[in-house]
């Protein structure tokens, strides 16, 4: 009773607490951006409710004798749970009941106004979508020709135009939509606005739709009256003071005319508020004029008002696509040059149209190698072939510059931008603290201005040729410099600090920001400034993050490295040689005193969390680089002896689930699942998601060597939800995850949903990023095809793909080996396969039991080799060592081996078996071997004139081999029946 109400107390604050954090996201001036300080009390609550669920779960424990032993422990946990709520109650200034109360209601009826709005906006973006989905009809790339209807001369169709078909098709539903539609044509400068103009002038839908049709350029014009006497003069109309009634008077009288102004922004930004007004004014007149259809281009994001433009907006134009990027480029230039060496050219426009079409024409008078030395020298002004806008990159950003937009912090923002090539979030920008007093509305004028853009993920970031002009031109300040420093050292702190508990929002961010972090700490790394070991730490927690999610290693490693003899700083050496130790792909010659040497480096800091770490990572590293188990066990059990002794529940699980792999993979099940249990107890009272998913998944591999699939799966299942919650799907662990459900998929000869699973983990990773779980995959792909009698010319190129990935690692090639054996046992070289099986055994040994079982199973079975005393020995030894090691699949495997030896000479001991072994494989739902059993069966029973029960056999036989992809068997059994 005791329990039960302070069970309640602690959800009755639980939900006050969760109230006022929601009402504090509410409250955001940017929706989830929550200050720093406020995201570690959310972090720390987070941690409280881990111990909670662990104190309430234990309490529903219904074994009493559990309890009685767990009193301290329980009182124990009760305490730590009522003091992080306390400390919450405190953090989140949770003041009175009342107030709560008045709380909840405001929040509820908040939320509630909220939902009715989202499904008000979902309502009319249904209908929009259904709306424009109906009115959009395919239409075929036209081909486009010069012919003109009237007398204004118009500009020549563009030569080389790739990568706006979908424009020009959205552009060609509207006027098939309104027939005279307004349309603006926005975009940065220098992104094809005016050739996509153009192109749509030259469409032969425009000749048979317009008799008349103009295009002037508002480059020379400063004001209304100026654009009046431009379009007067295009349209034939005698000079006056100010054409802007004539013009008017003409449209209305002229009938069947498309008029395109371009490059308005010009005369736009030249004039102040008052005098824009003039020229909408000026537009609003030719928008009242029905049988006119108007076009205009305009840097920037934004449309003049007074005009009823056309909906839906064209959107502002992005830069091209890769491939429109590529056609671009090879139309323009003259010589053959590698596909490769193009699009690393091309990365530097960043498929910009203008950029991509200045590149190409030096590309074609100067060669590649020598263009991609320019840009390493000069950037943006290599792209400068002529002194205006069409033919000079730097004078096309600089003309979006001097806009009168763009105002001097907006510059600041810009030049920020110049050095981050992720851009920043919303809120990035407010969280930073940026010395910049309207972040957000410099944020607009850039986009306005399209000196900047939204990527899909709703950044804020700039195109590299105008990354490179500001860096050149307006570099960032360093006060703003030392802001954003500050900010994302908080955030890796923050990483650091709860990496695997549940903060979804700092691993997106980190994501996010890799690239801009990198950029960041070169900076700070080479300032020499008072936050250097700031950096420095920051790189160890980056690097940490990049290990889990399947990165290759921190590039800064190697600068850090090279850093720490001037530094002499213990504490930095030794976070170094934990990192290092965990993130090493390759073997390193750790002799007995290099590992004395790095020892003194920790006995002269206090902290035991680092030292068990050291000891962690050499454990790991004896075990996966050494197949040194010995080894990796004696520094295993130092670091759980110094996390124990430290109270350091985060290290013990790590060490506990690294002991439970070196018990499992030397076959020793009683110990690992001993050591397994006590590392998932303690990941759930830490709070430590990433530490819970590595028990579960080590608890899973348990499972699965002793035949209880079921289980095995629901492991793998709570492993995998663990990493989607802390945000760390994607990385290694993720698809070793993936790896053993396809395993369990193979062992119950599943072998296409597992061939799904591995080539899913194909098509997702890399040999450089994931390449354990790349090779693994590309192996288990190997060992299908040979399962289910598919082997071709590229099962033997994907050993020695594995072969060579696992060389690069200086890992061992039992699996290679294995795989080899296989293919020459299916190929007929008995001898070579059965000493090759025989190597492998040998070398397993007392390490590596799983790759033992695999060869035993195949030497033990005797429909693969000729009938010898030695076959029977082979089978024994198989059997044995099954039982031994308690694996279930593999024990009913042997006792049907013993019967196919045994059914000749004492057929009933041999049904015996078959009947025992179905059994087994029944249980565990092995689809082959439940037929293999049942294909004995009934030949048994046919051999003795029961033929019912032996179709009986066979019929349930038939589609168990079908699931198992036998299609041989299947036809045996068809033949049979």
């Amino acid at each position: 009773k005791q329990n039960k109400t302070e069970c309640l107390e602690l959800m009755e604050t639980t939900h006050k607490v969760i109230c006022e954090i929601i009402n504090l996201h509410m409250k955001c001036e940017v929706p989830g951006s929550l200050p720093l300080d406020i995201v570690d009390h959310i972090g720390k609550f987070v941690e409280t409710l881990h111990k909670m669920y662990a104190f309430l779960e234990a309490q529903q424990d219904g074994n009493k004798i559990k309890q009685l032993f767990r009193i301290a422990e329980g009182n124990s946990l009760l305490k730590d749970c009522q003091a992080g709520l306390a400390q919450a109650v405190k953090a989140f200034k949770i003041d009175t009941t009342l107030k709560l109360m008045i709380n909840a209601q405001e929040l509820e009826d908040r939320l509630n106004n909220m939902h009715q709005e989202l499904l008000q906006t979902i309502r009319e973006f249904s209908d929009a979508a259904t709306t424009t989905c109906s009115e959009i009809s395919s239409v075929s790339s036209p081909m486009i020709v010069i012919i003109s209807n009237s007398f204004s001369l118009l500009p020549p169709i563009p030569k080389v135009f790739h990568g706006r078909e979908s424009e020009i098709q959205i552009i060609l539903e509207m006027f098939e939509k309104e027939m005279l539609p307004r349309i603006a044509i926005l975009g940065g400068g220098g992104m094809g606005k005016t050739s996509l103009a153009t192109a749509v002038l030259h469409h032969p839908t425009m000749l048979a739709k317009f008799k008349h049709r103009f295009f002037v350029s508002a480059e020379a014009a400063k004001n209304s009256i100026d654009l009046a006497a431009l379009i007067g003069l295009h349209v034939g109309l005698d000079p006056g003071a100010d054409l802007t009634k004539p013009v008017v008077r003409y449209f209305q009288k002229t009938k069947d005319c498309l008029l395109v102004l371009d490059n308005l922004e010009t005369i736009w930004d030249t004039l102040a508020a008052e005098s824009q007004d003039t020229v909408e004014q000026f537009l609003s007149m030719l928008d009242d004029i029905a049988h006119l259809a108007l076009i205009i281009t305009m840097r920037g994001a934004e449309r003049p008002g007074k005009v009823c433009w056309t909906h839906p907006f064209l959107s502002p134009l992005q830069p091209l696509s890769q491939m429109a990027a590529l056609q671009t480029f090879m139309d323009i230039t003259d010589n053959s040059y590698c596909t490769e060496d193009i699009a690393q050219v091309l990365q530097f426009t960043d498929y910009m149209p203008l950029a991509v079409d200045l590149m190409a024409n030096l590309v074609d008078y100067e060669g590649l190698s020598a263009i991609s030395y320019r840009w390493e020298e000069e950037h943006t002004s290599a792209l400068a072939m002529g002194y205006d806008r069409k033919s000079n990159l730097d004078v096309s950003i600089s003309l979006s510059l001097s806009s009168p937009r763009v105002t001097a912090q907006s510059k600041e923002l810009l030049g920020l931008l110049s050095i981050l090539p992720n851009g920043l979030s919303d809120i990035e920008l407010v969280q930073s603290k940026l010395a910049i007093t309207r972040v957000l509305e410099c944020k607009s004028i850039l986009l306005a201005t399209s000196l900047a853009y939204q990527d899909n993920k709703q950044r804020l970031r700039s195109l590299v040729p105008v990354r490179e002009y500001i860096q050149q031109y307006l570099p960032p300040s360093e006060s703003m410099m030392q802001c954003l420093q500050a900010y994302f050292y908080a955030i890796s702190q923050m990483y650091h600090n709860y990496n695997d508990k549940q903060l979804h929002s700092v691993i997106n961010q980190i994501t996010c920001n890799l690239a801009n972090l990198q950029e960041i700490l070169q900076r700070g790394l080479t300032s020499h400034s008072s936050d250097m070991k700031d950096a420095i730490y920051c790189v160890f927690h980056l690097n940490s993050f990049y290990r889990i999610t399947s990165r290759q290693s921190m590039p800064l490693m190697k600068h850090v490295e090279s850093m720490l003899p001037s530094l002499a700083d213990n504490h930095i050496e030794a976070t170094f040689l934990v990192e290092n130790l965990l993130s090493e792909r390759h073997k390193l010659l750790l002799s007995k005193e290099w590992i004395a040497e790095k020892e003194s480096v920790f006995d002269q800091i206090d902290d035991a969390h680092l030292q068990a770490k050291f000891y962690r990572s050499l454990g790991r590293y004896f075990l996966t680089h050494e197949s040194n188990p010995v080894l990796a066990k004696k520094y295993l059990q130092i670091a759980l002896n110094l996390s124990e002794s430290s109270g350091d529940i985060v290290s013990q699980s790590n060490a506990l689930t690294e002991m439970c792999n070196i018990c499992q993979l030397s076959g020793n099940y009683v110990d690992a699942d001993v050591y397994i249990s006590r590392a998932q107890q303690v990941s759930q009272l830490s709070g430590d998601l990433y530490a819970e998913a590595r028990a579960c998944f080590y608890k899973a591999i348990l499972l699965t060597e002793v035949g209880d699939y079921k289980k095995a799966v629901s492991q793998l299942n709570q492993s995998q939800q663990n990493l989607d919650i802390c945000g760390l799907s994607g990385g290694d662990l993720h698809y070793q995850v993936l790896i053993r459900q396809a395993e369990i998929h193979w062992r119950k000869t599943e072998f296409i949903q597992a061939q799904a699973i591995y080539s899913q983990i194909l098509e997702n990773t890399s040999a450089d990023n994931n390449g354990v779980s790349y090779v693994y995959a590309l192996l288990n792909v190997v060992y299908i095809d040979i399962a289910k009698d598919m082997v071709t010319s590229y099962t033997t190129q994907d050993l020695d793909t594995a072969r060579n990935i696992l060389n690069q690692y200086e890992r061992d090639m039992l699996a290679c080996d294995m795989a080899e054996a296989e293919l020459n046992l299916k190929c007929g070289n008995i001898d070579l396969a059965r000493l090759q099986f025989e190597k492998v055994v040998y070398s397993a040994r007392g390490g590596n039991i799983q790759c033992a079982s695999h060869c035993l199973e195949k030497l033990g079975n005797f429909k693969l080799w000729p009938l010898s005393e030695r076959q029977v020995i082979s089978t024994l030894v198989f059997l044995s060592h099954a039982i031994h090691h308690q694996q279930k699949l593999e024990i009913h495997k042997a006792l049907l081996f013993f019967g196919d030896i045994l059914v000749a000479g004492d057929e009933a001991t041999g049904m015996s078996l078959y009947t025992l072994a179905l059994e087994g494989f029944t249980f565990m739902d092995i689809h082959q071997y439940r037929a293999e059993c049942m294909i004995r069966l009934g030949d048994l029973a046919h051999k003795h004139g029961d033929q019912v029960k032996a179709k009986a056999f066979w019929v349930q036989a038939r589609p168990l081999f079908e699931r198992s992809s036998q299609t041989k068997s299947v036809a045996e059994v068809d033949s049979s029946l």
